[in-house]
């Protein structure tokens, strides 16, 4: 299968999953209320169940952060063909390509996004970019969470979750936070990961799913 076709394959694969799994929403008001407000936005997102997320985001103004690797080429076709807007980079550093581009997407109302554990791992295990997108930018970070009743889990090392047909499936969106002048870049790295953690198993809960 030629790539054009691969990208559009997995683009309507997940469209067409979108209506045969219901997704339900919790939290998305916080959402809405910072957007009215005006406020810059951040979501932060694991790997492993950011394809349960995908087509549930596609109409919601995101720009994702993607690597610079082969993998992210097909990421960014897969993410445009979605709908999403995206920067190539990396948010490990301050002056970062990447960084400086989520900064102008959120000036622009924009929703940056970013699986906070990749593009390598560990698993579940933040890293700073987000932190530091949110000094520099002022932006609130939501930390979003997913779960579904019915997932195959690939055997990568973030333990992709693909949902199944007929699944019941969650995604809840957080309490926001945002690096401020009392709570620096790392302090804020460790309060968004206990958070994202207890956020991931409340989903869990709801979709049945024992941890």
């Amino acid at each position: 299968m030629s790539r054009p076709w691969l990208i559009h394959g997995l683009g309507l694969l997940l469209r067409v999953l979108r209506r045969l799994t219901p997704t339900r929403r919790i939290g998305w008001t916080r959402v809405e209320r910072l957007k009215q407000q005006g406020e810059p936005v951040a979501f932060a997102l694991h790997h492993g169940s950011s394809v349960l997320m995908l087509a549930e985001l596609r109409d919601t103004g995101c720009t994702a952060l993607v690597s610079q690797s082969q993998d992210g080429d097909l990421a960014t076709a897969l993410l445009h063909a979605l709908g999403f807007g995206t920067v190539r980079g990396s948010s490990s550093a301050a002056g970062s390509a990447g960084l400086r581009g989520l900064v102008r997407a959120v000036s622009r109302g924009e929703i940056a996004t970013i699986t906070v554990d990749g593009p390598r791992g560990p698993a579940k295990r933040v890293a700073p970019g987000i932190a530091a997108l949110s000094k520099l930018s002022g932006a609130w970070i939501v930390p979003l969470a997913a779960s579904g009743s019915r997932t195959f889990t690939l055997p990568t090392w973030d333990r992709t979750q693909l949902p199944l047909p007929l699944s019941r499936n969650y995604l809840l969106f957080g309490k926001p936070l945002r690096v401020t002048s009392g709570s620096g870049v790392e302090a804020t790295r460790l309060k968004l990961e206990r958070r994202m953690g207890n956020l991931a198993r409340q989903a869990d809960r709801l979709a049945g799913r024992v941890t």
